[in-house]
């Protein structure tokens, strides 16, 4: 029984951290277009499973908006003093 309702939460859990297109434009803010940009130069990962739509996964927007943080300046006044 346990399997069962651990192996369901799971799957609940995948298809939540799956975003579509809109989804992503909602969350970064901004247009499909510059987000179809983004796709052809490969700056953000997708997936296309059977050749459909094209999906997200979360980490992997939230990676992507992570590589375009800008440091603090606390940040990098100790990375300098490493």
């Amino acid at each position: 029984m346990n399997t069962t309702n651990t192996l369901i939460r799971e799957e609940n859990n995948t298809w939540r951290d799956v975003l579509s297109s809109k989804e992503v434009c909602d969350l970064l803010r901004i247009s499909i277009d510059t987000l179809n940009r983004y796709c052809m130069y490969n700056q953000i990962a997708y997936t296309r499973p059977s050749g459909g739509k094209r999906l997200f996964f979360k980490k992997d927007v939230l990676e992507f908006i992570e590589s375009g943080r800008q440091g603090t300046y606390e940040e990098f006044k100790r990375s300098r003093n490493k």
